[in-house]
């Protein structure tokens, strides 16, 4: 146990401490940034699997959390992918008409999450 001259000294060491803890937890948890043809790659995946008539939003990776949105413009349904601790396809939009074509996109969009989920669950566990 060091000794120390007087309480600056020893607050310093504290708030030395504290912040290299701190540190340390936040890089535990980061996620590398998704490379810009990793991201294109993904998007054509997308259109071809689910609509080519897409917005995407951002992509997001931080603290263990991957998160990619966009709209279905066609449609006009919201949707974010999730790998967190609300794991998930979520949707949302106003007064749509269940027709076969939007069921059959909104199936479509589940089964791409389903596969996007198992790729990028892998990725997070191999690039940690």
């Amino acid at each position: 146990m060091a000794i120390y001259r007087n309480e600056y000294d020893s607050m310093k060491n504290l708030l030395n401490i504290t912040r290299n803890f701190k540190r340390e937890r936040l890089n535990e948890g980061s996620i590398p940034a998704l490379q810009p043809q990793e991201y294109e790659d993904e998007k054509t995946r997308f259109s071809q699997s689910v609509t080519p008539n897409v917005e995407f939003g951002d992509w997001k990776s931080y603290n263990g959390t991957i998160e990619w949105s966009g709209l279905l413009v066609k449609e006009k349904i919201r949707w974010m992918f999730s790998l967190d601790r609300t794991v998930g396809c979520f949707i949302s939009c106003e007064e749509i008409q269940l027709s076969d074509d939007v069921v059959k996109t909104i199936q479509n969009l589940k089964a791409y999450y389903d596969t996007w989920s198992k790729y990028w669950g892998e990725q997070l566990s191999g690039r940690f």
